[in-house]
């Protein structure tokens, strides 16, 4: 399970990743500038901090048996997985 989660928190970080080539390209391309400098904001944010804040808790979780750790991950994986959607379904207004 740790190991699909692994994997799981790999796939989001190649998907920020790839969202911010996507932006630099529309960039070029004579976008806006603020969904570039926002997609470099979630990767230089959201990589480190889901795996601070929902891979590292749920590997220790599995390790120690630890009740808190899974509470840790279950709360910050199902919040960062909600913005996840937010963004993903992008809500005509809600971004500058």
């Amino acid at each position: 399970m740790t190991k699909r989660l692994y994997y799981l928190w790999m796939l989001n970080s190649i998907t920020l990743a790839v969202n911010l080539v996507g932006c630099l390209a529309w960039l070029i391309g004579g976008g806006g500038a603020t969904n570039f400098g926002l997609a470099f904001l979630w990767l230089i944010l959201f990589t480190p901090c889901s795996y601070v804040c929902w891979f590292r808790p749920i590997y220790k979780a599995f390790k120690t048996d630890s009740s808190f750790s899974f509470m840790a991950f279950f709360f910050t994986f199902m919040a960062q997985l909600v913005i996840s959607i937010i963004q993903a379904v992008g809500i005509p207004g809600w971004a500058p």
